[in-house]
């Protein structure tokens, strides 16, 4: 019995090793150094998304532009190239919310669609301005993709991506059920 318990013990301790807990996680982009006089796509794998469509760039490129104004954290803030719309998708995820600015006009609509497995779950549209940075909470739950798109077709900045990880279904089910036989057995033992 006592072998049984350790043995139990140790499947435990690696199925919950495993189990990934939901936690959140912020993108400022700031560790992607791009220079001054340049900017440079989003890399594909920065924060566990692919990126479509948004370049990251220093604040002072444009000075008093909403890149410039718009910039939370120290130095860097995203955009969407050619005013175009940006995507960015990944495994399921919980999109809570950045820091958007317009980059020239005074006030735009951002449109920002949450989706999941291709069908639209969120839609929401928010009205930035350029003269600072502006938090948005979205909380969308279980997307996989995040299309954002300027209402007035025109350049938006995003600083501060903020995000929950969801952890996979089957690890937490393992870790609990290595959990509960090692409780059972423990229990057992005293009686």
């Amino acid at each position: 019995m006592k072998k049984l318990v350790t043995i139990l013990s140790v499947i435990m301790l690696v199925c919950t090793s495993s189990v990934q807990v939901a936690s959140g996680a912020v993108l400022t982009f700031d560790d992607i150094t791009t220079g001054i006089t340049d900017a440079v796509p989003v890399p594909n794998g920065y924060g566990g998304f692919n990126w479509d469509n948004f370049n990251v760039i220093h604040k002072s490129f444009w000075p008093g532009s909403g890149y410039d104004l718009g910039c939370v954290t120290p130095n860097y803030v995203a955009y969407n190239v050619y005013a175009n719309p940006a995507l960015l998708s990944d495994s399921v995820f919980n999109f809570n919310g950045a820091y958007l600015t317009s980059a020239w006009t005074d006030a735009m609509g951002v449109r920002v669609e949450g989706y999941l497995g291709g069908s639209l779950l969120y839609d929401t549209t928010v009205s930035v301005v350029n003269t600072g940075p502006t938090w948005y909470t979205f909380n969308y739950v279980g997307v996989d993709t995040l299309r954002f798109s300027s209402v007035a077709g025109a350049h938006f900045a995003m600083d501060n991506f903020t995000y929950t990880v969801i952890p996979a279904p089957g690890a937490i089910l393992l870790g609990s059920i290595g959990v509960g036989l090692v409780g059972w057995l423990r229990r057992r033992r005293t009686l």
